[in-house]
């Protein structure tokens, strides 16, 4: 079949308004940000912003100061909107009980910050088998406050931790976004295989 650049260009169209009424695309910054799966081999994919690149290591540095800071750190390109991961020792604890560990330390480590609310996603709404969780809380900084949301999955042989980081004004467009993010998670195939 053939198609002229009219037809090419009324798909072209089609194919965004449907990336626009599926939740995939959405105005931040004054930019349209569309959501892309992203690969981490062998591990995972996930759906991201497509404009997230790899951050360079000074603001890695600066914005994960500790040394067991996220494997894979992305961001946009105002470096204000972040995405990283970790995979950790598998511990087969239910994500319930990970969430409270996690809060407990959180708190011991940062008594300022304040947990927003537990988010479970159930497996059948996801692209994963198991399930997903996340928690989101406020982290007091200067000179801004940050959003913070975080992912907690299991893959099949390790325990994914996911940072999702946003201006604390920009929580109410970013916490949907986020939600929807983490609903895209999918276990590649070679990590189902050991």
């Amino acid at each position: 079949m053939h198609y002229g650049d009219e037809e090419i260009n009324m798909i072209r169209v089609r194919a965004k308004e449907l990336r626009k009424e599926k939740g995939q695309q959405f105005i931040y910054e004054g930019e349209v940000v569309t959501l892309a799966e992203k690969g981490f081999a062998p591990y995972f994919t996930i759906e991201l912003p497509d404009s997230f690149d790899y951050l360079p290591i000074e603001i890695v540095k600066r914005r994960f100061p500790m040394e067991d800071r996220p494997e894979y750190i992305l961001g946009n390109n105002g470096a204000t909107v972040y995405a990283g991961f970790r995979k950790l020792t598998f511990t087969g604890l239910p994500l319930n009980e990970r969430i409270v560990k996690y809060q407990s330390v959180m708190k011991k480590l940062h008594p300022s910050n304040f947990a927003f609310s537990i988010i479970h996603v159930l497996a059948e709404q996801t692209k994963y088998d198991t399930g997903v969780a996340a928690i989101d809380y406020r982290s007091p900084s200067i000179p801004r406050d940050w959003y913070n949301f975080i992912l907690f999955a299991s893959l099949k042989r390790y325990d994914l931790l996911g940072w999702f980081f946003c201006p604390i004004e920009d929580k109410d467009q970013w916490r949907p976004k986020f939600i929807e993010i983490i609903k895209t998670l999918k276990v590649l195939p070679g990590e189902e295989e050991s």
